[in-house]
């Protein structure tokens, strides 16, 4: 065919189908273009891109940026969805950046993380004690004695932040919260448990503190050996009191950490 080079109106007939092109789809696309068509139409023998058919202009990459909460999100359904708001994409091309919101830090959580660090000192002090009489365990130098539990004055004072702190913080949250009731199960247990821990606590510490004197007062007069300071930093009854006041306060943690019944 040669036909002359001029302007064609459109042909009326569609073109054929690419195999497994939507028919409502092309229709569509066919009329969008209509005014763009001015020369014949083709064949079509390869499959298309519907979508960017019907475009009349190439529109800009969706480079929308989405903080999520999780690695599966539940778009909409998202129940963090309220302070974990989505990024513009207008704000990430103008480089403004998106302000991220979260809850406000209430009164509670304050008390909560003093109940948290009072536990953390807690477990301190017991984990002091315990190294400082397996260092000196059935020793019978005086000076080595009274060096190490120089490092029980420190162990006293957290375990006193320890105790009291974990004692009146979490019998505050305990009335404070909806959650937990001062009378559950788990919140009785842990309050006998902490009352019977510190006092059989005191108990050891009383011991090792006599021990302790004992110790300087050797120290002090020169006496380089001591049997009987040997036999008071072996298996004795402030021994026994230390672990047991050490295994209470772990069944403490057990019972605040699995909180059975609630």
């Amino acid at each position: 065919m040669d036909h002359p080079t001029r302007r064609q109106v459109p042909r009326g007939r569609g073109d054929r189908l690419a195999l497994g092109e939507p028919v409502g789809v092309a229709i569509r696309a066919q009329r969008a273009a209509l005014l763009e068509d001015r020369g014949a139409a083709l064949a079509v023998d390869r499959a298309v891109d519907t979508a960017a058919a019907e475009e009349r202009r190439v529109r800009r990459v969706d480079d929308r940026l989405d903080l999520l909460r999780r690695e599966v999100a539940l778009e909409q359904l998202d129940p963090h969805a309220a302070i974990m708001p989505r990024c513009r994409s207008t704000q990430v091309e103008l480089g403004q950046g998106c302000a991220v919101s979260s809850r406000a830090v209430s009164f509670d959580d304050w008390i909560l993380a003093f109940h948290l660090i009072s536990a953390v000192a807690l477990i301190a002090a017991v984990t002091m004690f315990s190294v400082t009489i397996a260092a000196v365990w059935r020793s019978d130098d005086p000076a080595a004695v009274t060096s190490f539990m120089r490092v029980g004055l420190v162990g006293n004072i957290l375990v006193t932040i320890g105790s009291l702190g974990t004692i009146i913080f979490g019998v505050w949250l305990a009335i404070s919260l909806d959650a937990y009731q001062l009378w559950d199960g788990w919140v009785i247990a842990a309050i006998i448990l902490w009352f019977v821990a510190i006092g059989i606590g005191k108990q050891a510490g009383d011991g090792y503190r006599a021990t302790s004197e004992m110790a300087a007062q050797l120290d002090s007069s020169g006496s380089p050996r001591s049997p009987e300071l040997a036999a008071a930093m072996g298996v004795t009854r402030a021994f026994w009191m230390h672990c047991i006041s050490t295994l209470l306060i772990f069944l403490i943690l057990v019972d605040m950490i699995w909180k059975p019944g609630a």
